[in-house]
């Protein structure tokens, strides 16, 4: 017989796949792509909020959480089942956002995680971590703290925005050899630093970048606000 908690947890994520099937299928019908883009990106929001509901009460003080690895090869291995999960629907998540925010095809639009290499100075992209980054070489970048988009943002612990103008200018990483492991199609990145629980200082970076279409600054502007939500979500599923 299931649990109370069972029965939560089922109800939680029944509500929240049912929402969001029923916006995909008016999505999918609508003449719109405006429409049909913003019902879709609604839809991923409720299913992330949903799954960190659902993790919240699964982890109501019950469950002792095992401890994360900030290490980017090693963190996706030691999430349990219940932090994989809020990172498979909060990365598709802040994807669409922002796609939706910018005005461009949901297709162009990736996310993907930074955390600070053990020993080192610098940060790599976070294995298992990441939504349409499918260049197996693009995805073992790493780069100086203070270096690149993601690099500012972790050593500032500020909201970083880099825009292709034939070059990155302040935001090149100065890696000849990892830059050449960047998509060529690459136009712009927006990062947000993750914090620890007490604020002061840089854990991880949440990255959204985009291909092919360069959105207007404003657009990009709007879209950057909205990643400090997505990266407290990712600060408390992790209990940083």
């Amino acid at each position: 017989m299931p649990s109370k908690s069972g029965k939560k947890n089922a109800g939680i994520f029944g509500l929240a796949g049912g929402v969001v099937s029923a916006i995909a299928g008016i999505a999918t019908k609508s003449t719109n792509n405006h429409v049909g883009l913003g019902l879709i990106a609604v839809g991923a929001i409720l299913l992330v909020f949903g799954a960190m509901l659902w993790y919240s009460v699964r982890n109501d003080g019950t469950r002792r959480r095992r401890k994360v690895r900030l290490d980017p090869a090693k963190l996706a291995a030691s999430l349990d089942d219940g932090q994989r999960l809020v990172f498979d629907a909060a990365l598709p998540g802040v994807a669409n956002e922002v796609a939706n925010i910018v005005d461009v095809p949901a297709g162009l639009v990736r996310a993907n995680l930074f955390a600070q290499v053990p020993g080192t100075n610098r940060i790599g992209m976070v294995a298992d971590l990441w939504f349409q980054m499918n260049d197996e070489s693009e995805r073992t970048i790493r780069m100086d703290i203070g270096s690149g988009s993601a690099g500012t943002a972790f050593a500032s612990r500020n909201l970083n925005r880099a825009i292709w103008k034939d070059g990155w200018g302040r935001n090149d990483i100065g890696d000849n050899a990892e830059l050449e492991k960047v998509n060529p199609e690459l136009r712009w990145i927006l990062s947000a630093p993750v914090f620890a629980s007490d604020g002061t200082a840089a854990k991880l970076v949440l990255n959204v970048d985009g291909l092919r279409e360069t959105p207007t600054a404003d657009r990009l502007a709007d879209a950057i606000g909205h990643l400090p939500r997505f990266a407290n979500l990712i600060a408390k599923t992790l209990d940083l």
